[in-house]
This record gives C-alpha cells, sequence and structure tokens, in this order.
C-alpha cells in the first residue's frame, strides 16, 4: 500500500523534483517500467542529474533493459 501512495504522489508531484530523482524513487519501488520513463523525461529536459545514470548502483535492476541502455547510448554514456 506505501508503494502505491508513494508512486501516486510522486505521479501527481512529479514536477516538485527533478526527473532523475523521481526516475530513482520508481528504481527503488521496484516500478521499473515507470522508473525508464522518468529517466528518459531526465534525458529530454536536460536534467543535470542524468549524468549519473551510468554509474548510479540503484539502476542495477536496469541495467539489462535495452530502454536502459537506448538512454545510456543516446546520453553517449555507454563506454
Amino acid at each position: 500500500m506505501a508503494r502505491e501512495r508513494l508512486g501516486a504522489v510522486i505521479e501527481s508531484e512529479g514536477n516538485a523534483l527533478p526527473p532523475y530523482h523521481n526516475a530513482m524513487a520508481f528504481v527503488g519501488l521496484g516500478q521499473h517500467d515507470d522508473a525508464l520513463a522518468w529517466r528518459d523525461r531526465a534525458a529530454d529536459e536536460c536534467d543535470p542529474w542524468v549524468s549519473e545514470v551510468g554509474v548510479e548502483p540503484a539502476c542495477a535492476p536496469l541495467r539489462d533493459d535495452a530502454r536502459f541502455r537506448a538512454v545510456l547510448r543516446r546520453l553517449h554514456l555507454d563506454s
């Protein structure tokens, strides 16, 4: 129940935090589709935190996802 409420708060108050931070919250909630959507938004909006995506340990659950790798390529972080 707490996860759903937190997810709802992030969705309703999404502009209160940088998109990257919202993405990280969704990673923590295990909601990877939402995390990746916010990660894309962070890239679209040039959120300065998005440069951390390639090294952020919390992103480990997303590393095998093709959408995650596509964001890395798009940001030229796929070394």
